[in-house]
């Protein structure tokens, strides 16, 4: 019940944080799996962790991650692990949580606050420590040259 609940939650945060409620063009779904560069600004972000990922202040645990925030959203699709067939999330998403390995986090702590450019891996949400119905596993981040 704690999963669904989350589950609702960071679906909920994609769209509020999109900024707009139009949805996508076809073109700009994202697939589970696939490559990509995003850009947007490089924040971290506290979350509510365990037990309950619900609230910090009713003494969740604080869980800190960096997250992408692009200027437009994206819709996702991920693979039904039964019927092997793509399904589309219910919302669009804007905000990306990043899985990064210990050592970019001392490496890239210059880029938080910045417009940057993120390449990596999509990975869909299945665990309550991720907290955005979309990821990215990082390969790259670089700044964004335009700044």
């Amino acid at each position: 019940m704690r999963y669904l609940t989350y589950l609702s939650a960071a679906l909920f945060s994609c769209h509020l944080f999109a900024g707009s409620t139009n949805s996508p063009n076809i073109d700009e779904c994202i697939i589970e799996g696939s490559h990509v560069q995003l850009m947007g600004k490089l924040v971290s972000v506290t979350f509510p962790g365990q037990p309950n990922y619900e609230s910090i202040e009713k003494g969740d645990k604080p869980e800190v991650y960096w997250v992408l925030n692009t200027l437009k959203p994206y819709c996702g699709e991920g693979y039904d692990l039964k019927t092997k067939t793509l399904s589309r999330l219910g919302e669009s998403c804007s905000r990306f949580q990043l899985m990064l390995k210990p050592e970019q986090y001392d490496s890239q702590r210059a880029l938080l606050g910045k417009k940057v450019i993120v390449s990596g891996e999509i990975v869909l949400a299945k665990t309550g420590h991720q907290h955005t119905s979309m990821l990215i596993d990082v390969n790259d981040i670089e700044l964004e040259s335009a700044q």
